[in-house]
């Protein structure tokens, strides 16, 4: 009988351990508290170099084992495993900005003679990144030891979820000026073709490569810039080859033609 009491128990109350956050403040109305539901019972490990502790962090989620329900939202995993719960998410607190989330857990396992024995408490910042949709990656900042009490753990994530102004599917924020630009002046020439196309060949009857909007256009596109490049280079001259002066033909066209001085000069010689 007390066996299946337990059990029952067990069902009933694991499920409102690890549902969600529970703010010291008694406060949710922080708007950020929306986004972070985003990521409710998401859980990440942290293998941090140089250091023997590995960082297991949830997101109002209990991240020991499930016969083990402490509320535990941040542990650390010593080289001699052991568990140290961090913060627990019942005793929970958040704060937000435009591009950031501050979620705080308190009320973690106290320091051994080190910041006067103080609890410990993990403070999860969120940082806005509109190309982050997965909460897969994190870093710890910093394990703040300096002070006399409320040490703390900092640990960084970048999501899209804080970004409260924005949201995650910002599109001017998920692609650089110039992929926007790219792709608008690619839908514009596929606009252009397909509807050029479509009224040639179905109003005109037009039928092969004079389907092509503007063809003519395009099929003298190279020389129309070859005499654009040479009219804004070379003025629209060209230099009078020097042949042609040795075989004394002349361009008569040509106002600056060397060969028309030479026979305007000679018109002018009075025989003697």
């Amino acid at each position: 009988m007390y066996i299946i009491a337990g059990l029952l128990l067990y069902a009933l109350v694991l499920p409102i351990i690890s549902d969600d956050c529970i703010d010291i403040n008694n406060d949710k109305s922080n708007r950020g508290w929306k986004y972070i539901d985003k990521l409710r019972g998401q859980k990440i490990d942290l293998k941090v170099d140089g250091l023997n502790s590995t960082y297991t962090i949830g997101v109002c989620a209990n991240v020991l084992p499930e016969n083990q329900t402490e509320y535990a939202g941040a542990i650390e995993n010593t080289q001699d495993n052991q568990t140290i719960i961090i913060g627990r998410y019942n005793s929970s607190e958040l704060m937000s900005g435009g591009h950031w989330i501050l979620l705080k857990y308190y009320n973690g396992e106290p320091y051994d003679n080190i910041c006067s024995n103080s609890k410990r408490h993990a403070a999860i910042m969120f940082v806005c990144d509109h190309r982050v949709h997965e909460f897969k990656t994190a870093m710890i900042v910093d394990e703040n030891l300096g002070r006399q009490k409320d040490c703390y753990h900092l640990f960084e994530v970048e999501h899209c979820v804080a970004c409260i102004d924005d949201g995650c599917n910002a599109f001017f924020h998920r692609y650089s000026p110039g992929t926007i630009i790219l792709m608008g002046l690619g839908s514009l020439i596929v606009t252009y073709l397909f509807f050029g196309w479509l009224i040639l060949r179905c109003l005109c009857k037009r039928k092969g490569w004079r389907q092509i909007p503007n063809a003519l256009f395009w099929k003298e596109i190279g020389h129309l810039q070859a005499d654009g490049c040479n009219m804004v280079c070379r003025c629209g001259k060209r230099p009078e080859d020097e042949y042609n002066l040795l075989s004394g033909e002349s361009n008569v066209s040509n106002p600056h033609s060397t060969t028309s001085l030479f026979d305007a000069e000679d018109d002018n010689i009075i025989p003697l």
